[in-house]
């Protein structure tokens, strides 16, 4: 395909959407390397073998009880882990700790709203993680539903962007799915949506370009130029 024809496709699609789903670490949050951090401290209290931070890197974006499952095996204790790695990675932040988003996200999803897309998050997060996280940035009521991996199967099962379009009354192939991982490019593609793939979280650009999607940009913050007003 042209790149006129392509830019021509990619314009079409944002014309016809009317939802956007973000994934939230490593697409919205800057969040990577306090996971694969919190990984490393949990695994050394549980006596757990220390693992590169690729292997752990390779693993975001899973529900956690797989990702554990998957870098540790069948023997280890799952609730022991999550509980560990809750207090590793959120409990040692001070209450007046703001996350960490990527530049120009805020700004980004409010571009969104005004434009008047309805946006949604799917994430391996846990619900306990993600609320603490909105809460803390004050955006709790800036996303019409969020769908969380200890709620719904496991990235890249269709069943978050399933329930986001129920949820929304939007057709499931005008989803735009938008996240650093394959695993939201081929949830995208399991449920008839679009992905969209960002390169600030676990993946490299020759990962992602294997798995459909519409477009790869370098962050989240270069989402802006091809946005439409939702009804034009």
């Amino acid at each position: 395909m042209s790149t006129d024809a392509q830019s021509a496709e990619i314009s079409k699609f944002f014309e016809q959407s009317r939802c956007i789903v973000f994934d939230w670490d490593g697409t919205l949050l800057d969040s990577v390397a306090d996971i694969i951090v919190a990984v490393h401290h949990t695994a050394q209290q549980l006596g757990l073998p220390k693992l590169s931070d690729n292997i752990i890197r390779q693993g975001i974006g899973l529900g956690s009880s797989e990702q554990i499952l998957r870098l540790y095996g069948q023997a280890v204790d799952v609730t022991a882990f999550k509980t560990v790695f809750e207090q590793n990675y959120i409990g040692h932040t001070a209450d007046d700790d703001i996350p960490k988003t990527f530049e120009g996200v805020e700004i980004l999803i409010h571009q969104c709203l005004q434009y008047g897309y309805d946006l949604a998050i799917a994430t391996g997060k846990s619900r306990s993680g993600l609320d603490h996280h909105l809460n803390r940035l004050g955006w709790s009521n800036l996303f019409m539903c969020t769908c969380c991996a200890d709620e719904f199967a496991s990235k890249p099962a269709p069943d978050m962007l399933q329930y986001i379009a129920t949820h929304s009354g939007h057709d499931l192939h005008t989803l735009i799915v938008v996240g650093d991982s394959y695993l939201d490019l081929e949830m995208a593609q399991q449920a008839g949506a679009q992905g969209i793939g960002v390169l600030t979280g676990v993946n490299t650009r020759d990962q992602l370009e294997r798995y459909p999607h519409l477009l790869i940009l370098e962050a989240v913050n270069k989402l802006g130029p091809y946005l439409r007003k939702v009804g034009e």
